[in-house]
């Protein structure tokens, strides 16, 4: 009977052993999973940044186009004043 209760005592050890480890994983894995949410976080604040810089960079893009196409307009309308001013001269 004092072997079946070493046994049983070994046993016990090697389960709470087992218990022990189990929890230290279990620790670990809570671990990274937090560290990961962060980092997730951190990501997505990223992403909302670079999407305001994108809308920001996008629109300036959009002011630009206008001001070069009102430009090229004015550009070639003054061509063409030139251009009358010209045929006046020779009219003269």
């Amino acid at each position: 009977m004092h072997n079946s209760n070493g046994w049983f005592q070994t046993k016990l050890e090697s389960l709470h052993n087992t218990e022990d480890k189990a929890d230290l994983e279990l620790r670990t894995l809570d671990n990274r999973r937090s560290a990961l949410q962060t980092e997730v976080a951190n990501l997505k604040t990223d992403r909302d940044n670079l999407n305001e810089k994108l809308a920001a960079t996008l629109s300036q893009a959009d002011r630009l186009a206008a001001k070069y196409k009102d430009a090229a307009r004015k550009a070639a309308q003054g061509e063409h004043y030139h251009h009358d001013v010209d045929e006046i001269r020779k009219q003269l």
